[in-house]
């Protein structure tokens, strides 16, 4: 997704080539643990001790008087891999409507383990749960994603019998903020969705970083018609050879992608694009995207590469159009980060806040 590094000896891979859709959990029961009722929950292992101070969850749907829906939000302990009946801390908050994100800000900021697995569990408190609810948002594939110093999250569960038994298999759209680790989570909202069908270039816009990166290869979940791929500056004009600086990319159909020569480096604090041509229209690479991308910047700074990695394309009036909700649905494999490049480049820094890890 966007979003993820993941360390090897040789490369960093940010991205995601996984296809799974949104799912639902309608929080239409009340919560007595161990006993009755519905929860969605996400779970987290923090790497280091650290406190837990706002939590967002996407709400699909409500059912219902908007301003009756209340819902509660705690952080549980583990009990074999699903929440335990052990709160940690607890807080509540309102919902902003349909396909929108929802905030709760724990008042008391609550303290974790290193190395400890905890569930953030999402429940519905209204007075009147079986008419006032929310529906929570999960991507229906069964995802690992993994974020650096914040933690790593398993996926999501979800119960309609109080936490007796539980659903697994899936990962709640989410996302949570530490006081010192940060913010990390799964910001997508829609997946594995096509672009309108024409040949205009498109792909990654890279936000200058401030050491120069190595830009090993690249790869999609799909490339119709891709006939070659390039890296070129923000400042190139659609449709135009890579010129000093800028790089052509060899087609492999194997990776659904392509690679890039040893001598690829994205300089520091210089913007780019890794694009993909078209020989016929197509709707690929597809992309993920955040609904609701504007209202909570904490949610903008989960995305992928906190937001400094996003999807681009030819506008069809000799410029670009950069959406920063969006993610096109593939891989970038840096080779180093701090110069050098090629795939035996060394690593200096691993770790970002955001999604899908493929």
């Amino acid at each position: 997704m966007a979003n993820l590094f993941v360390d090897t000896a040789a490369a960093v891979q940010v991205g995601s080539i996984a296809s799974g859709t949104p799912s639902s959990q309608a929080l239409n029961a009340a919560l007595v643990f161990g006993t009755s009722g519905n929860f969605s929950a996400f779970s987290f292992i923090p790497t280091a001790a650290d406190t837990v101070t706002d939590a967002y969850f996407f709400v699909s749907a409500i059912n219902g008087t908007l301003g009756n829906i209340t819902c509660t939000v705690e952080i549980r302990t583990d009990n074999s891999a699903k929440p335990s009946s052990t709160v940690s801390g607890t807080t509540t908050c309102a919902v902003n409507g349909a396909n929108t994100w929802a905030h709760a800000n724990f008042a008391t900021p609550v303290s974790v383990t290193a190395g400890l697995r905890y569930w953030v569990t999402i429940s519905n408190s209204s007075a009147a749960p079986t008419v006032d609810y929310p529906t929570v948002m999960f991507q229906n594939s069964a995802w690992v994603y993994a974020f650096g110093t914040s933690g790593t999250t398993f996926g999501g569960v979800s119960s309609t019998n109080g936490g007796t038994s539980t659903g697994g298999g899936s990962s709640m759209v989410g996302v949570l903020k530490l006081a010192t680790a940060g913010l990390f989570g799964q910001p997508y909202t829609s997946s594995n969705t096509s672009y309108t069908s024409n040949t205009r270039e498109r792909g990654f816009y890279i936000v200058g970083a401030s050491a120069s990166i190595g830009l090993w290869m690249c790869r999609f979940i799909a490339a119709s018609s891709v006939n070659g791929f390039k890296v070129v500056k923000s400042t190139t004009a659609p449709g135009s050879t890579p010129g000093t600086g800028e790089y052509t990319g060899t087609l492999s159909t194997a990776l659904t992608g392509g690679v890039f020569p040893a001598a690829a480096i994205v300089p520091a604090n210089q913007d780019m694009r890794v694009l993909c041509t078209f020989s016929a229209s197509s709707g690929d690479p597809r992309y993920l995207q955040i609904q609701d991308y504007s209202r909570y910047a904490d949610v903008q700074a989960t995305a992928a590469f906190r937001g400094g990695i996003y999807s681009t394309i030819d506008n069809g009036s000799g410029g670009w159009t950069d959406e920063k909700d969006k993610f096109p649905n593939g891989i970038l494999m840096f080779s180093q980060f701090g110069g050098g490049g090629g795939a035996s480049g060394g690593l200096i820094r691993v770790g970002m806040n955001g999604g899908f890890g493929g």
